[in-house]
């Protein structure tokens, strides 16, 4: 029997930011419309797209699940704004924030909704993903060592604070917003920094998100998450602004959990190495990455032979 059969049955909202994803706008929103969980609200909201978008939104525009189609009358130039809008918006007790150029699985929300449900300490629930490009043909990416194997009863429940420092701190373990759904409350422990970031505000969001709660993650692969060459987190790797916020993020976290030394020594050994990565193919901005960098922590040459340590003793 289906989930959503039970008497009572959580509304969910359902946000779609679009900016220029008009080729892949309806498979996403049929998606979401072909969901087996039925008991959400789609709100639609275009950042002032340039491509045929608007024409494609409208088609849907008399479906009784949407709520609201808000189109930006200038670009925004931040999807995280539009995230904002969303929230402020939103009806439902969960919220999925379903990006546009992705696409589910039929029953990608009966299980996270069974998942929150059942688990009411629980801030979010998220859903291993396949890698998928322009034509929907699998790829394999780097990302692909977070995946999990199979779990009993599909799915790992982890202490948030654990959460961070296990799939957070260093790598970002929920690399995509569509493989997410979460307690709409859990808001209420966002700061204001996720919408300083124009690639990693995400990162910050789950982690702060998951301080102090319980994550879920559901190992079967529920979620379509669409690796093209106009997608913002490919953008960011060619200009290394995903680097200089990806060493704001892991600082960020590393207070917010009140790393211990060890966790401390490890993160700074780790965005010193990670910083040593484009020395060759970019020495300019090599060295100015680094030469801020060192100015705060001084140690973290130090700090990158204790990181190499413990990758060694992990893989032994």
């Amino acid at each position: 029997m289906a989930y959503f059969a039970k008497q009572i049955i959580t509304m969910v909202s359902v946000i779609i930011p679009n900016y220029n994803h008009s080729v892949f706008l309806k498979q996403r929103i049929d998606s979401i419309l072909d969901q087996t969980y039925q008991n959400f609200e789609l709100i639609i909201l275009d950042d002032k797209s340039t491509d045929n978008s608007l024409e494609i939104i409208r088609q849907y525009s008399d479906n009784p699940h949407i709520s609201y189609i808000i189109v930006n009358p200038e670009n925004s130039g931040c999807v995280f704004s539009q995230w904002e809008k969303g929230f402020s918006l939103a009806k439902g007790e969960y919220i999925w924030i379903a990006e546009s150029d992705d696409y589910a699985i039929p029953d990608f929300l009966e299980c996270c909704v069974r998942e929150l449900d059942s688990n009411p300490d629980c801030a979010f629930c998220y859903s291993d993903s396949y890698f998928v490009d322009e034509n929907n043909n699998e790829v394999s990416l780097w990302i692909e060592q977070l995946r999990d194997s199979p779990a009993e009863n599909n799915k790992i429940i982890f202490d948030g604070n654990d959460f961070i420092k296990e799939r957070l701190i260093i790598k970002n373990g929920v690399y995509n917003a569509s493989m997410v759904v979460f307690r709409k409350e859990c808001l209420d422990n966002i700061t204001e920094l996720f919408k300083s970031f124009r690639y990693c505000g995400d990162w910050v969001f789950w982690a702060e998100m998951a301080k102090n709660k319980k994550v879920i993650k559901i190992t079967r692969y529920l979620n379509y998450f669409r690796h093209h060459k106009n997608n913002t987190s490919k953008k960011s790797a060619e200009n290394y602004n995903d680097m200089r916020e990806t060493i704001r993020v892991i600082l960020h976290m590393k207070r917010l959990i009140n790393a211990d030394f060890r966790l401390n020594m490890y993160a700074i050994g780790y965005i010193y190495r990670y910083i040593r990565s484009i020395r060759h193919e970019s020495p300019l901005i090599y060295n100015e990455i680094k030469s801020g960098f060192m100015r705060d922590y001084p140690y973290a040459y130090f700090a990158s032979k204790y990181y190499k340590y413990r990758l060694k003793k992990q893989k032994s």
